[in-house]
């Protein structure tokens, strides 16, 4: 399991016995301003950390090596997710990035604006992600989702609590 808390501690842990793998931490005091992490998404050996500053890091899954790191220039408002060979981030302006997840990010990633969203289309674009995560768990590929889009939030399968225990 990887995990992700809000001073932008990241660590992996074997669920069988609760061993810590790696661990990164900024702080090991957990003091100061949280650094908003959103939760980390694996994929092929890798783990994908966004912040709430701007980065969207790429872990070695295995050692917890830093693969890539890149600013995207705004605040990073959603969990990284994958589909389709894609990795999908969305920012507090109203943007999403697809980017290639096997790439170094030396080429620019691939933006739409949104523009700003009425609450209906909030809701709906909220369902349909929670509706696609629900499938992606059914088939086995995702634990849970955290889907978070201008303040408001949806939660599909596991939760942290639930992958602690």
């Amino acid at each position: 399991a990887y995990l992700a808390d809000k001073y932008g501690n990241v660590r992996a842990i074997q669920l069988k016995d609760r061993k810590i793998l790696w661990d990164i931490q900024k702080d090991k005091r957990n003091v100061g301003p949280p650094s908003d992490t959103t939760a980390p998404f694996y994929y092929k050996g890798r783990v994908y950390v966004a912040f709430m500053g701007g980065n969207l890091v790429a872990l070695d899954a295995k050692t917890g090596e830093v693969v890539w790191k890149r600013n995207m220039r705004s605040q990073l408002e959603s969990s990284p997710v994958i589909s389709g060979g894609t990795l999908f981030i969305g920012s507090d302006k109203a943007e999403l990035h697809a980017i290639d997840p096997d790439s170094d990010l030396g080429s620019r990633p691939i933006t739409w604006d949104v523009g700003p969203l009425s609450a209906v289309e909030i809701d709906s674009a909220l369902e349909s992600g929670r509706a696609r995560a629900e499938s992606l768990r059914q088939a086995g590929l995702l634990w849970g989702a955290v889907l978070v889009l201008r303040g408001r939030t949806a939660v599909v399968g596991a939760t942290a609590e639930r992958i602690a225990a």
